[in-house]
C-alpha cells in the first residue's frame, strides 16, 4: 500500500551560487512526490523555482550579505538569516509533515525550532569541505561547522550520496539515521550528446566554481606539465571564484596563459553545449561525494 503524498518544505540558506541551480532541479524532481511543496530561501535560488507549479509555495528569505563582508559581518549576517528562517518556520509548521535542510548546514536555530514543533527533520548533504576550512583556519566557518555538527544530533534522518561522506564528517556514531543515495538527478533532455567525439577539437575542459574544495590550483599547476607533452591541447575554464586570479597568475608565469581560455560564469542553457566542445572535461575536487 502506497503511502500519502506529504507536505514538505524545503530549507536553504539565503545565498547561493552555483547551488541555486541544483536546488531549482531538487525541487523540480521533489514536487510530483508531494501534496504541498513549500521552499523557504533567498531570491538567488527563488527565482529559479518552477513557482507556476501548482503544488509550490515560495516564501523569501530576505537576509543580505556582501560577498567581501568580514567575520563580524558575516556572524551578523548568519543570525539574522537564521532568524528569518526560524520565523517562516514557525509560520509553515502547521501545514508541513517535514523540514529538509539543503546548502543550511549551519541552521541550528531553524532547526531547534522544527524539533520543538514536533516535525521531522532530514538533512540533505551538498559537499564536504570541513577539512577545507580547518586547514585555512577560517574561525567563523570553523564555528559553522561546529554548529553543523551539533545539528546532527537533531536531525531525523541524515541524507547522503557517498559512503566517503560519512568518514570526512565523522558521522559513524549517526549510522542508524544515515541514508546513502546512490541516485543523482542529470537533466538528460539537456545534458545529452550532440557532437561525437571525433568530431571535437582537442579542448580539456573544466566547470564550476573556482575555489579551494575544487582542486583548481592543481589544475592550473598540471596545465604546463601536459602542455610539455601535448602542445596541441587547449583549455577551457568556466566559472569563477577566488581562486581564478591565482589559477591566471600560474599559468602566466608557466607561459600557459594563451592555450586557456576563462569564460567566468556560463548560463545554464549553455553549459551543455559547452560541454559538447570537450574532448575531455576534468572533476579535480578532491574533497565532495561528487562533482
Amino acid at each position: 500500500m502506497n503511502e500519502a503524498p506529504m507536505d514538505i518544505c524545503v530549507v536553504t540558506r539565503p545565498h547561493l551560487t552555483t547551488g541555486a541551480v541544483a536546488l531549482s532541479k531538487f525541487m523540480e524532481v521533489l514536487g510530483p512526490s508531494c501534496r504541498r511543496l513549500y521552499l523557504v530561501a533567498g531570491a538567488s535560488a527563488a527565482r529559479l523555482v518552477d513557482r507556476d507549479a501548482a503544488n509550490l509555495l515560495v516564501t523569501e528569505i530576505n537576509a543580505a550579505r556582501k560577498d567581501d563582508a568580514g567575520k563580524a559581518a558575516r556572524v551578523i549576517y548568519n543570525v539574522r538569516a537564521q532568524i528569518e528562517a526560524a520565523c517562516r518556520i514557525m509560520r509553515l509548521a502547521g501545514k508541513v509533515d517535514v523540514f529538509i535542510f539543503v546548502f543550511a548546514t549551519d541552521f541550528i536555530l531553524p532547526l531547534l525550532l522544527a524539533r520543538l514543533l514536533r516535525r521531522k527533520t532530514v538533512f540533505m548533504f551538498s559537499g564536504s569541505t570541513l577539512k577545507q576550512y580547518r586547514r585555512k583556519g577560517d574561525r567563523v566557518k570553523q564555528l559553522s561547522h561546529a554548529l553543523q555538527d551539533a545539528g546532527y544530533y537533531l536531525f531525523d534522518r541524515i541524507v547522503v550520496h557517498s559512503p566517503s561522506v560519512v568518514p570526512d564528517h565523522r558521522l559513524e556514531k549517526h549510522g542508524r539515521k544515515i541514508d546513502i543515495c546512490h541516485l543523482v538527478y542529470c537533466d538528460f533532455d539537456t545534458f545529452r550528446l550532440r557532437r561525437p567525439l571525433s568530431q571535437r577539437p582537442d579542448l580539456i575542459g573544466f566547470i564550476g566554481k573556482l575555489s579551494p574544495q575544487k582542486g583548481v590550483i592543481q589544475l592550473a599547476q598540471a596545465i604546463p606539465l601536459i602542455l610539455e607533452q601535448r602542445a596541441d591541447v587547449s583549455f577551457f575554464i568556466g566559472g569563477d571564484g577566488v581562486e581564478r586570479a591565482a589559477m591566471e597568475r600560474i599559468l602566466e608565469q608557466a607561459g600557459a596563459a594563451g592555450r586557456v581560455q576563462f569564460s567566468g560564469w556560463l548560463p545554464y542553457g549553455e553549459v551543455a553545449a559547452r560541454m559538447n566542445d570537450f574532448k575531455l572535461m576534468v572533476i579535480t575536487s578532491a574533497m565532495e561525494a561528487g562533482p
